[in-house]
């Protein structure tokens, strides 16, 4: 934006009366005997950034002292210059803006419409009003004809209660840093809290649950927080008092006469009667708006139906891995997750994420304190949904920069970090390229399959590879970093190879869907272990997505690829039929009578989304996640007996009638719980258990079948194998099978109705073929360069 000199009218004045800093009832009325001459002032002191102003400066330094002022109301609303305010120097030197009588009108009428103040307010100040948030807080008070009250040492909880005691004081000023002191000290107010009946929050991050709080503690009390700038000051009002929580982590409407919007780049634009005349460069005021009256800021939002997402300063923002994170939210959640308050945090370069997170400490508080900070930054970070631990650095600075309100000079910050900190343990780069060619480039030495989103047919394809690079993993190795598994001995080739026991069972499973579809009736049934293993595996690689509030994220992943051959063959059955099938488009066939056709098996996609979602949901609730985390193992078990005697119940009540026997509950939900509390069971006495309540509920749903043998066969084996032994040469066909299980399952229906009108009913021509097809489809997506970009 270009900046352009502001008309005669509202130029610069030709003098000005310095006020030096001093927070106290002298300093209160000098300022408002000169806002009623109508006589522009600066607060600053000599020295400081008013001596680069080309104006006639007049000192007056005001005597020290705390207590009850009384003020009267600035009534004057001319564009006339009535402050010269220096910004708070976040980003670098401060800059000296020029607001109007105007601007402060307008912002003291929208304020006290929100806060509803009226002349009994007698207010606690609790933040300096040589600072533009306190004098404004005495100009609204000072509207109403109220009283405010000065503490003499600066904000003071035991004072603060005290005057609350004697019915003194009803209403409280504070930045979100102080009303976090108030916060931690809630008990204090027990008493007196509804004595409170205004509360203004100063413009910095404070998130919703401690606005929750904050009114939960001052129960009648109407809380506005407010967003805005030095050169646009409370732009935006929060009632926090009154808003829905799920608007608590926003900075207010869009209302009152202030306009706001985003430009291209996401920064906030902001237009109205409030913002500031112009800034002060080279000894003239110019513009800080464009032609249309915008100025556009360096911070980042959301608009979301009429309100504001603040997002973090554009030159704060740290984007580590595409993933921006704002360091002043960063920063107030490690806060809480440490203990700890002697850090702050800021972008650096990182040399594989772009952007790196600096946790910069005070050597005087730093002795055997790094890894608490290193594991809060790398939990919050998790949360924020960035697995970025290698890009955490934590180091020792002398002095954190700050400005005088407090706000972390974050590009000054950067300047102390020393990329010699930044040591990363070593991976060798053939494992390393290995997970990069599955996940993408960002995959980093503190990354693990899981952390990575594996599941598990990327298990199967990345152990495969794996063991060509350092020999036999080690059971488990999912949950070790590319560095740990770099780290690793290369082991000697075994004269004998192992096989996992899933990726066999899996392989076989698949193998026999085939040879059904290709007119071998005996081994009907196999899909039963498919959907066992299905749940097996869920409960492996996605418990802990699933716990840390990725769920809908790793679920839509999961069906959705699932759900696109699925469309596509539907598709096909309905030109076939030359009918629309609703059911079949919206999943829920199963539940009105099943489909059986060649082609695709539409009603294992179905059951396997619907058990999917209700997991999905179960995980979605707060409470039962909470307990999840807490207790997996148990629950896992107690769902499991719930689900088995459903089901059973569900048997021997609804059997007789038909079309219930494709509902979820009729079978496969047991069946993908019993995969998944399998995996979950804590020992092998509560495996048997589990397996047994497998097989129990397969004889009772499927009776002397070969279903119940598949069940049988998958229960046993995961309860007491753990790899099948075979040459080297069969490893390879049983892992390429298990890992073309996918591609087999959509292929091979197709295949098999195709060749069948050419060769006719020839199982084992039929079957071949599809397999080749199947495994071929893999290998070519294998090739393809795209498995990093959609991970099946």
């Amino acid at each position: 934006m270009e900046s352009t000199l502001v008309g005669n009218a509202d130029a610069l004045p030709s003098r000005l009366v310095r006020l030096h800093k001093v927070s106290s009832v002298a300093f209160a009325e000098k300022a408002f005997e000169l806002y009623q001459q109508g006589q522009a002032f600066v607060i600053d002191n000599p020295g400081g950034p008013s001596d680069q102003l080309p104006l006639e400066l007049e000192d007056f330094r005001p005597s020290e002292g705390g207590g009850w002022v009384t003020l009267p109301a600035v009534t004057n609303q001319h564009s006339n210059p009535a402050q010269v305010i220096f910004s708070s120097g976040t980003q670098g030197q401060p800059k000296a803006l020029v607001v109007s009588y105007r601007a402060l009108a307008n912002v003291v009428q929208r304020l006290n419409r929100a806060m509803a103040v009226d002349a009994s307010i007698r207010e606690y100040v609790g933040v300096p009003v040589t600072y533009s948030f306190g004098l404004g807080r005495l100009r609204a008070v000072a509207a109403v004809g109220g009283s405010a009250y000065l503490p003499a040492q600066g904000f003071d909880i035991g004072e603060l209660v005290g005057l609350l005691e004697s019915d003194q004081i009803n209403a409280v000023s504070a930045v979100p840093t102080l009303w976090r002191i108030v916060l931690d000290n809630a008990k204090k107010f027990a008493g007196v809290a509804h004595k409170v009946r205004w509360i203004e929050i100063g413009s910095q991050y404070m998130g919703a649950e401690e606005k929750v709080r904050l009114r939960e503690l001052f129960v009648n009390a109407r809380i506005v927080q407010h967003y805005g700038l030095t050169e646009a000051s409370r732009t935006t009002l929060l009632a926090v008092d009154r808003a829905p929580e799920s608007m608590l982590e926003s900075v207010g409407a869009i209302e009152d006469g202030v306009e706001v919007k985003l430009d291209g780049d996401g920064r906030i634009m902001i237009r109205g009667d409030h913002l500031a005349t112009g800034v002060v460069v080279d000894g003239q005021m110019r513009s800080i708006t464009d032609a249309d009256g915008w100025l556009v800021t360096a911070d980042l939002g959301e608009i979301q139906s009429g309100v504001l997402h603040y997002r973090g300063r554009a030159d704060d923002i740290i984007n580590c891995s595409g993933v921006k994170i704002d360091p002043d939210v960063l920063q107030q959640r490690m806060i809480q997750a440490s203990g700890r308050d002697d850090f702050a945090v800021c972008a650096v370069p990182h040399e594989l994420r772009g952007q790196g997170v600096f946790v910069a400490t005070l050597a005087a508080h730093a002795s055997g304190q790094h890894e608490i900070l290193r594991s809060a930054a790398d939990q919050c970070l998790q949360a924020m949904g960035l697995q970025a631990a290698d890009a955490i650095v934590v180091d020792e600075v002398a002095a954190i920069p700050k400005t005088a309100t407090g706000k972390v000079q974050r590009k000054a910050l950067a300047q102390s970090y020393r990329p010699e900190q930044a040591t990363h343990t070593p991976v060798a780069n053939d494992v390393l390229a290995l997970f990069q060619s599955y996940f993408g480039q960002t995959v980093a030495p503190s990354d693990t399959f899981k952390s990575l989103g594996g599941d598990s047919l990327r298990y199967v394809q990345v152990g495969s590879k794996l063991e060509d690079l350092i020999g036999l993993p080690p059971k488990g190795w999912e949950g070790l970093t590319v560095a740990q598994l770099a780290a690793l001995e290369p082991s000697a080739p075994p004269k004998v190879e192992r096989v996992e026991i899933t990726v066999f069972l899996r392989a076989v499973a698949i193998m026999a869907v085939v040879v059904i579809h290709a007119g071998v009736e005996a081994l009907f049934g196999a899909t039963t272990l498919l959907f066992l293993l299905v749940g097996y595996n869920f409960a492996r690689f996605q418990t802990d997505a699933l716990i840390a509030s990725r769920r809908w994220r790793k679920i839509g992943t999961f069906v959705g690829v699932t759900l696109i051959p699925y469309y596509g063959f539907a598709a096909l059955f309905m030109l076939a039929n030359k009918e629309l099938n609703v059911p079949l488009l919206l999943l829920y066939e199963n539940f009105v009578g099943n489909e059986l056709t060649l082609i695709f098996p539409f009603w294992f996609v179905q059951q396997l989304t619907q058990c999917l979602l209700l997991f999905g949901v179960l995980f979605s609730l707060p409470v039962s996640r909470n307990w999840l985390s807490n207790h997996i193992q148990i629950l896992s078990m107690a769902g499991c007996v719930l689900i088995v005697s459903a089901t059973l119940i569900f048997q021997i009540v609804m059997q007789p009638v038909s079309p219930l026997s494709g509902w979820p509950i009729a079978s496969y939900l047991a069946v993908f719980t019993v995969g998944w509390s399998l995996f979950h069971a804590p020992s092998l006495v509560w495996r048997m258990a589990v397996g047994a309540m497998g097989i129990l509920v397969a004889a009772v749903a499927y009776g002397w079948h070969t279903k119940t043998a598949w069940m049988a066969l998958g229960c046993v084996s995961l309860v007491f194998v753990t790899s099948v032994y075979t040459t080297a040469a069969l490893r390879r066909f049983v892992e390429a099978v298990s890992a073309s299980t996918l591609y087999l399952f959509v292929t091979n229906g197709f295949v098999i109705y195709v060749l069948m009108k050419i060769v006719g009913e020839k199982p084992l021509i039929l079957a071949s073929a599809a397999l080749m097809v199947g495994v071929g489809s893999w290998y070519l997506y294998e090739r393809s360069g795209l498995k990093h970009k959609f991970v099946i």
